[in-house]
């Protein structure tokens, strides 16, 4: 399954919320080395169950990632 996010480094909380057809991912790390982007995957990963990964936007706030069937 993929699924469009917008995510919002630097934020004073962790969080994942619904809104306009993306998931808006609040995370506490900055986007310096890929901190955030490892944020949002755990996060994600706790939402959904299954390994998340970044398929495209990876240097962007607007990215597509996929959730792993994880049969």
């Amino acid at each position: 399954m993929r699924v469009k996010i917008r995510v919002r480094p630097n934020s004073g909380k962790s969080d994942v919320l619904e809104k306009d057809g993306f998931l808006d991912v609040f995370v506490r790390k900055n986007a310096e080395g890929g901190r955030a982007n490892e944020e949002v995957r755990k996060l994600l990963k706790k939402r959904f169950g299954k390994d998340v990964k970044i398929v495209s936007g990876r240097r962007s706030r607007r990215k597509l990632i996929e959730v792993e069937d994880g049969d």
